[in-house]
């Protein structure tokens, strides 16, 4: 990024079409990625909490078309730039999900959630704490299907802690 001052004029004379757009995600392909930060929030309906873990793309599987990975190259952009997330909803149903997940990241299962994972005592948020133990842990994930939009979103399907060879 420069550090020169943002000339707006420059960046919005010019046609939307010289700025290129991420192609979307190809549908149930798997990725290896890096967790970059953990976050909470509501849902839109019903107000459930969640944490919401966000995830950089670093590598496809072997499902993932050469096609798409040649257009995303085409486009000018990488895996890296696929900003891509996994929601845990915090309801007693939905605990067994976040079990596995923190169980994939080597995680003991007899420590109180709330404090292995460092949360605010006063509203279980994650503090800086809960940043560190998260950041830059290794993970693999699934896209989800194709939309009725003929898109692809980018809340995974699936995510799950792994260990992967220097």
């Amino acid at each position: 990024m420069s550090d020169d001052a943002l000339d707006l004029r420059e960046l919005l004379g010019k046609p939307s079409a010289e700025y290129p757009d991420l192609p979307d995600l190809p549908p149930t392909a798997t990725f290896y990625g890096k967790l970059i930060n953990v976050e909470t929030g509501l849902s839109q309906k019903k107000g459930t909490p969640y944490f919401r873990f966000n995830v950089r793309l670093t590598d496809p599987g072997k499902d993932v078309p050469e096609a798409w990975l040649d257009s995303v190259k085409a486009a000018g952009f990488s895996l890296a730039d696929f900003n891509v997330y996994a929601d845990m909803w915090l309801t007693a149903n939905a605990m067994r999900q976040f079990r596995r997940f923190l169980d994939s990241l080597g995680f003991p299962t007899n420590v109180r959630m709330d404090e292995m994972l460092k949360l605010n005592p006063e509203n279980c948020s994650p503090t800086d704490e809960t940043q560190e133990l998260f950041r830059g842990r290794d993970v693999l994930v699934r896209t989800g299907a194709m939309s009725e939009r003929g898109t692809v979103f980018r809340n995974l399907d699936s995510i799950a802690g792994i260990k992967r060879q220097g």
